[in-house]
């Protein structure tokens, strides 16, 4: 029986990406493709952002971020299509770089498809913002236990996600009674 790579305790995009099919670029192969993301010829630009996917990189390279980041406001069309594929692939939604690059877009694209992507990204983003401030604002349910604020043990206390506390050899969160909420 031939032996089989261990792949549990990854979801399924993960696996895929992990799969033995997916050529892995390592070193110079990288620095060859950031050299052809610069070229002046757009078929090699599309190459490049075909070939910087995070499936076949697998590491975070800053480069090869910025590099992507260029390609989805490339003057040339085919050249923004493999990027924004490249980045639904793998990319990273939450990366502040990525922002005012959506923002731009949304103002300046010109193919339809890829303006309305940029407006869905900025839109889960917003959503999520929202879910988490909601969050935060929320209060816990009330457990027994010792109120930061005033001293005061086995009160009615819940966790004050606004403030951290060092603890130890780390930090978290504040407790607080109802008194001092």
């Amino acid at each position: 029986m031939a032996k089989r790579k261990k792949l549990f305790g990854m979801n399924r995009y993960q696996k895929k990406s992990h799969r033995r099919r997916e050529d892995r670029l390592r070193g110079a192969e990288v620095e060859y493709y950031l050299a052809l993301a610069y070229s002046e010829n757009p078929d090699e630009r599309v190459v490049a952002m075909d070939n910087l996917c995070p499936c076949h990189v697998r590491k975070r390279i800053d480069k090869v971020w910025v590099a992507l980041f260029r390609g989805l406001v490339d003057a040339n069309l085919r050249v923004r299509r493999a990027a924004w594929h490249t980045l639904k692939d793998g990319g990273n939604p939450d990366d502040p770089r990525l922002e005012p690059l959506l923002e731009k877009i949304t103002k300046e694209e010109t193919d339809p498809r890829l303006r309305q992507n940029a407006l869905n990204l900025l839109a889960e983003k917003r959503k999520r913002e929202d879910r988490k401030s909601a969050l935060v604002g929320m209060k816990a349910d009330y457990f027994a236990g010792k109120c930061d604020w005033c001293g005061e043990k086995n009160v009615p206390v819940t966790y004050d996600y606004e403030t951290e506390i060092e603890a130890g050899n780390g930090k978290r969160f504040a407790m607080t009674c109802e008194k001092c909420g």
